[in-house]
């Protein structure tokens, strides 16, 4: 009787052991699908976002914002399309070094940041090029100028030597049943941006450098 007891209790101590090592191995085998599916989610993250301003990149913008454009066309909304252009990073790179040319980059993402809506896509095609999509925008020139002065505000705040200004251009589906492709919009608004481009006063980033004064 002693002997079938004592039998038993090392059966249920050995199923216990076993369960054990079980629940071990399955807490395991979570913890490493949690870290898989972590580490395929930044690395996600990271194809579609920009590594200096954290905004989407060309890919991400692209992957986002045709969607968004079709569903818009499908509910006659007016899109706009902002094609933005840093003004003087080739002089600043040249002048002060790429890290001074960085900061003209996050200072318009950070303007971008601040003036454009949570729903918006954002982004930065890659240089000094940004492009953003918006639904219904009441007034894209009005929205241009609050870009601009948080532009300056942003250079004053952090004692830039040299001046924060963008060119922007504009390109509009009215939802009249159009219906311009993505491409198109960007195309149109790029060409409204380069003819502003082409009308702005060029510096000359040496003197201001020299001076350690803002151009005039």
């Amino acid at each position: 009787m002693l002997d079938r007891l004592l039998g038993q209790e090392r059966l249920e101590a050995a199923a216990r052991s076993q369960l054990e090592v079980l629940e071990h191995t399955n807490a395991k085998l979570r913890a490493e699908v949690l870290q898989r599916h972590t580490t395929e989610a930044e690395l996600t993250r990271l194809s579609l976002t920009d590594g200096l301003t954290g905004l989407y990149n060309r890919r991400g913008f692209f992957l986002l914002a045709n969607p968004q454009l079709l569903q818009a066309h499908r509910q006659q909304q007016s899109v706009t399309v902002f094609f933005i252009d840093v003004d003087y990073l080739k002089q600043v790179n040249d002048h002060y070094g790429h890290k001074s040319g960085d900061w003209l980059i996050l200072g318009t993402a950070a303007s971008l940041h601040k003036i454009f809506r949570e729903g918006d896509i954002v982004a930065r095609l890659g240089g000094d090029e940004f492009v953003v999509l918006t639904i219904d925008c009441a007034d894209g020139q009005e929205v241009v100028n609050r870009l601009k002065a948080n532009a300056e505000v942003f250079a004053q705040e952090n004692n830039l030597p040299y001046p924060l200004s963008m060119s922007v251009g504009l390109a509009v589906s009215q939802g009249d049943g159009a219906n311009p492709t993505l491409n198109q919009l960007i195309s149109q608004a790029d060409a409204a941006m380069y003819a502003q481009k082409q009308r702005r006063r060029q510096l000359n980033i040496a003197e201001i450098k020299a001076s350690r004064r803002w151009g005039t």
